[in-house]
């Protein structure tokens, strides 16, 4: 006898006739065989070791036998019980039926073979009970499983499926909970009964496209619930088979990602119009171009200005622009409100509409029917030199893919340069060009400086034989600037600004291009020269922040900043330009170089160069003191100076402090300079009665010698008038000894002044425990407070937080008599900039040297 699977036996004897006999075959099916003469005993066996058998070989069974078998009846009711015994009593006989014994065998034996074929027909019958057992056992895990998932599935999936047509055969519960509807309103109709009415219809193309080919579909739908509320979900849909491999419907796996997309929209969604903002603008423009080149559709883009918005804004005030600005923006959500039609803030009052799939004729059409509507909304504007209502000026593109080749910066650059027109040729109008020819000459020519263009310098890039330098020069705030000069005064601004440009440009191998309107390049293709035109961005292009020239007999004195991003490299020089251009625009050093492994070395140079000059300096003794203005700004009388280092090179050049001073970290001289610095301002202060400003940073702080120094200054020449200026910053490891620090000065009468704050990292628990009794906010915040609303809001804030605080504020960087005026509606106290006072020598401004 073999056994299939592994047994167990419990064998209970009263004689040994044939009981060796029997054992010694069943071992062989049996891998555990426990034998007994007691029937008590067997019975505590059992309840320690269940069996797969039980054999009672007795010579005469009696009632406490058939007790004990009804005890393991009990105990287990499947039990397969055997029993070998001579009965002679009737009852007895009945109570062995009774209890449904496998096999009754008769003593004695006629036949021991035909026993141990009996006995091994049971095994077989117990080994496959045992099997089915097993596996009814696993198939109702399996099926508990099934069920759980089920279950699960039900409560937490949102799983539809539908027939060929799209009708809805199944619905889980979570996505009728998600939804609102009963299955009962669901089973049967079509998925449409979800379709937000503003859905993408080429999504939903592109589904039943695959669909038909029988391929899976993934993508996001905007749909709705019963009772109109939109939801978003991300679906995967896949088609359903029957047994026979037929398609029969699909399935559709949904997860709801509106808590995502309504966060993604925060992203992507001016807040004050609720429209998308500039940063969606870039990702929409490159997506509908690749789009329509796909389709072979014509693409349209609309730029849009408010006419003399900065009239309006100073007649009658920013909230009621901020009205305004809303007012226009639903209206043009009515008037680019096609499933196609994408809207977006992009600046100020600076809207865009991009669309596709029109003809010319259309979006000429289109684009009055805009025109005129926002007229027709009958917002009264009074300054406006146009109409009595406010307008809007429109530069618009509509180009035919299927002949063009036009990058997203040509069609940005093209619809910017016909708005521009449409502005200065009379204002609320469209212009519009439409045939390649003109298109083309726009590319391709500046008219206005006469400088090699764009696609000049894409050309001049695919043909770099070996690494060169690109700088991207952006002229800062220059929409401010179209509001408030003519057309003719702009083109003087701009061809003044080229030829400043081009003084700095001294060899055959260095260009000039004009990219767009406000932006410049220079290409320098010999290495040799990449350090002579870092030097002269750092040291002369970055401080030249006038451009003077006289025009129609008026003579012209204009503030403006440049922002440059500067790249080295052959094949991604543009685009690593650009991203150096976008992270300078965030940096107060108004310049970014682009790092990648293979810039290193130049970057490098540029470095030891830089520490070459500073150390030269620091050497030479040639860290001077230049000292800034910053004025009570409703006295218009100068209350302090803030004393700035500066840099005197070998040939005489003033260096700004951003140039040079990572160079005194890196070379571990930091606290050199400082004191050398120091050492100069508190002479200064020592023969003058003035009140000084002194920057210091958390480094000098935690230096004890620098602090002994400054205790040593402070004990020979007194601090009355000294305010230290500290830049609160994450590099702050102690606060501790920030507030010693500040305790000890305090001592000496000394004021203690917050710089840069609101830049990125701002505690105003520390602002409080720091007893400061001056807030600078940054520089960037008063720069962007006309162009952005959230800075402005940001702003609003930190001025009540320091009124409340008994702080008082400073603005940085007040560079015009309109941002004057807007801090001081704000409520600043002291302002600092070149509307003010450039830094200047200390005798420039009639102090004791």
């Amino acid at each position: 006898m073999n056994s299939v699977r592994k047994l167990t036996l419990l064998y209970v004897h009263s004689e040994h006739e044939v009981f060796e006999l029997l054992v010694n075959e069943l071992n062989k099916s049996f891998e555990y065989v426990f034998t007994t003469n007691s029937a008590v005993e067997a019975l505590k066996l059992y309840k320690d070791q269940r069996a797969d058998l039980v054999i009672f070989d007795t010579h005469t069974a009696d009632l406490e036998d058939i007790k004990i078998c009804e005890e393991f009846r009990l105990l287990s009711p499947e039990q397969d019980i055997v029993i070998f015994s001579e009965v002679d009593d009737v009852e007895l006989l009945k109570k062995i039926i009774e209890l449904k014994v496998e096999k009754y065998i008769v003593k004695p034996y006629e036949n021991i073979e035909l026993v141990l074929e009996i006995l091994k027909n049971i095994v077989i019958k117990i080994n496959i009970k045992k099997e089915l057992t097993t596996k009814n056992i696993e198939l109702k895990k399996q099926y508990n499983e099934l069920l759980k998932q089920k279950a699960f599935i039900e409560k937490h999936i949102l799983l539809t499926y539908s027939d060929l047509d799209g009708n809805i055969t199944y619905v889980s519960q979570a996505y009728l909970d998600l939804t609102g509807y009963e299955k009962s309103e669901l089973i049967g109709k079509n998925h449409n009964v979800f379709k937000h009415y503003n859905a993408k219809e080429d999504a939903i193309n592109e589904l039943w496209h695959s669909a038909q080919l029988d391929e899976p579909w993934s993508g996001e739908f905007k749909n709705v619930k019963k009772d109109g509320t939109p939801f978003w979900v991300k679906v995967i849909i896949e088609p359903i088979y029957d047994d026979h491999n037929i398609k029969v419907g699909y399935s559709a796996v949904k997860e709801d990602i509106s808590h995502q997309k309504k966060a993604e929209k925060l992203s992507i969604t001016d807040p004050l119009t609720e429209v998308y903002n500039r940063r969606h603008f870039n990702t929409v423009l490159n997506e509908e171009l690749t789009r329509s080149k796909r389709k072979g559709l014509n693409l349209c883009l609309i730029i849009l200005d408010i006419d003399y918005f900065k009239q309006y804004n100073e007649h009658y005030g920013h909230d009621s622009g901020d009205d305004v600005l809303k007012w226009v923006s639903t209206q043009l959500k009515v008037s680019a409100g096609r499933g196609s039609d994408y809207l977006f803030r992009i600046g100020g009052e600076e809207f865009a509409i991009i669309t596709s799939n029109m003809s010319d004729d259309d979006v000429r059409i289109y684009a009055e029917n805009i025109r005129k509507s926002i007229e027709n909304i009958k917002i009264t504007h009074k300054f406006s030199k146009v109409s009595d209502f406010i307008t809007a000026s429109l530069g618009v593109i509509n180009v035919d893919i299927k002949s063009s080749n036009l990058s997203t910066d040509d069609i940005y650059n093209i619809t910017e340069h016909n708005l521009f027109n449409a502005q200065h040729n009379g204002k609320n109008r469209v212009i519009f060009n439409a045939n390649q020819t003109t298109k083309t000459e726009i590319c391709s020519i500046d008219k206005t400086t006469k400088l090699p263009d764009r696609i000049e310098l894409f050309k001049a890039v695919e043909n770099l034989k070996s690494n060169a330098m690109l700088m991207i020069i952006s002229l800062n705030h220059f929409k401010h600037l179209l509001d408030e000069y003519s057309v003719k005064v702009i083109d003087a601004i701009l061809i003044q600004k080229s030829k400043d440009i081009r003084r700095i440009i001294l060899d055959k191998s260095t260009t000039l291009y004009k990219l767009n309107l406000n932006e410049f390049a220079i290409l320098i293709t010999d290495k040799s020269q990449f350090q002579k035109y870092l030097s002269i961005l750092e040291y002369s292009l970055l401080q030249n922040k006038t451009c003077e020239f006289e025009f129609e007999g008026v003579n012209y004195n204009i503030v403006m900043n440049y922002t440059v991003g500067v790249a080295y490299g052959e094949e991604k020089i543009l685009n690593h330009s650009d991203i150096a251009l976008q992270k300078a625009h965030s940096t107060p050093k108004s310049f970014f170089i682009y790092e990648e492994s293979e810039n290193i070395k130049e970057i490098q140079n540029v470095k030891i160069d830089k520490l070459r000059v500073y150390k030269e300096a620091l050497e030479n003794d040639n860290i001077v003191p230049y000292f800034q203005p910053i004025v009570d700004i409703n006295t218009g009388k100068t209350v302090k100076y803030e004393a700035l280092a500066r840099l005197i090179d070998s040939d005489g050049n003033v260096v700004s402090p951003f140039m040079f001073l990572d160079s005194s970290k890196e070379d571990k001289t930091y606290e050199s300079f400082t004191r050398q610095m120091m050492n100069k301002v508190f002479a200064i202060y020592s023969k003058n009665s003035v009140n000084i400003s002194v920057n210091l940073t958390y480094e000098n702080i935690a230096s004890k010698t620098m602090v002994e120094y400054i205790k040593n200054r402070l004990d020979k020449f007194g601090g009355e008038q000294i305010t230290f200026e500290i830049v609160e910053s994450e590099d702050i490891d102690d606060y501790k000894i920030l507030e010693e620090f500040i305790i000890m000065v305090k001592s000496y009468g000394c004021e203690i002044a917050i710089d840069d704050f609101g830049s990125g990292y701002s505690n105003f628990t520390n602002l409080i425990k720091l007893n400061t009794n001056f807030l600078k906010l940054d520089g960037t915040i008063i720069e962007n407070l006309s162009k952005d609303k959230n800075v402005e809001t940001m702003a609003k804030a930190l001025i009540s937080f320091a009124k409340d605080t008994g702080i008082k504020t400073i603005a940085e960087y007040v560079s015009s008599k309109e941002i004057a005026q807007h801090v001081k509606e704000l409520g600043i106290d002291l302002v600092q900039g070149y509307e003010y006072g450039k830094p200047e020598p200390a005798d420039f401004y009639g102090l004791n040297i």
